[in-house]
């Protein structure tokens, strides 16, 4: 019997030939082809619809440079992806059924929406260091909680899944 080895091999650079020709023949889309100024006023124009207000300057400026880089991932992501519509030819492009646009949180970084939104609490995950206990304190090596009152003892609580054999169908 012979060996497949020497077929996987060969399929297998082909395979990386080919990735390596279609990303140089698709290089990144660019980040925008608008100008600052355009840019400038498309972020005024979400500002107004959205009613958003800065401290100062410099925030403003930082919340922009944030909205352009959403703008730009929004584009890029649209130049890369078709809308699923069935099945079609082979294309470099992702098809997908999902989409991306601009909404209310368009001056947020992916880490600000996450903090500010999800709930997300990584303080919680974090253990807090151990206290050390002073060698003169005591404390017993096991409780019984029952004599204590905060449990009770073990009850018969019967079979654990009552099954109706008359209901199965099988």
């Amino acid at each position: 019997m012979a060996s497949s080895k020497p077929f996987l091999g060969l399929l297998l650079s082909v395979t990386c030939l080919l990735q390596v020709l279609l990303a140089a023949a698709n290089p990144p889309p660019p980040s925008c082809d608008k100008s600052d100024e355009e840019l400038r006023f498309m972020f005024s124009q979400w500002m107004a619809k959205y009613s958003k207000h800065y401290s100062c300057p410099q925030e403003q400026e930082k919340r922009f440079q944030v909205w352009k880089d959403n703008t730009n991932f929004i584009g890029a992501f649209r130049s890369q992806t078709v809308p699923s519509s069935g099945v079609g030819g082979f294309a470099p492009q992702t098809i997908t059924s999902s989409s991306v646009g601009m909404n209310r949180f368009g001056d947020l970084t992916v880490s600000e929406f996450v903090d500010q939104f999800t709930g997300a609490n990584n303080t919680a995950l974090r253990t807090p260091p151990p206290t050390p206990l002073s060698p003169h304190s005591w404390l017993p090596c096991c409780v019984d909680w029952r004599s204590s009152g905060a449990v009770t003892g073990v009850k018969q609580q019967g079979p654990c899944c009552k099954f109706d054999y008359k209901l199965c169908l099988c």
